[in-house]
């Protein structure tokens, strides 16, 4: 809930250099090559990024340290999602899709993206705050 409120308040936020700085963290993980161990410290800033862009110090500090106490189930869930190759390629097609909305100032279709996305990487997370069941697995 809180990482979908950050995308709808950056796409109304977010500033010419956020988006830069946004694109940058994503140019980086488009790099040939790039294993999971970076491509999760890339995902980690362009997510706090993102809750940065707010104008919030505390939504983007309370961000990054939320996904840095999860960032084993991120690897995790990374490694049982298949082949490295196509699930870098998903996800750099999701933060694309992410970014492109808050770019173009469309708040319900960042947030829409952003929770499409986390239900790629957190399936079972997602399901269960559908439904208002406390997850046990982060």
């Amino acid at each position: 809930m809180v990482e979908q409120w950050a995308a709808r308040e950056a796409a109304v936020l977010a500033s010419r250099e956020d988006i830069q700085q946004l694109e940058g963290v994503l140019e980086e993980m488009e790099r040939p090559g790039i294993d999971r161990a970076r491509f999760n410290a890339l995902d980690s800033s362009f997510h706090a990024g993102i809750a940065l862009t707010c104008q919030n110090r505390l939504l983007g500090c309370l961000a990054g340290a939320l996904r840095d106490a999860v960032e084993r189930h991120r690897l995790d869930a990374m490694q049982a999602l298949g082949p490295w190759e196509q699930v870098a390629a998903d996800l750099r097609a999701q933060h694309r899709e992410i970014l492109t909305f808050i770019a173009a100032a469309r708040p319900e279709a960042a947030a829409e993206a952003l929770h499409h996305h986390l239900g790629y990487m957190h399936p079972a997370i997602v399901d269960a705050s559908r439904r208002g069941i406390p997850h046990r697995g982060s």
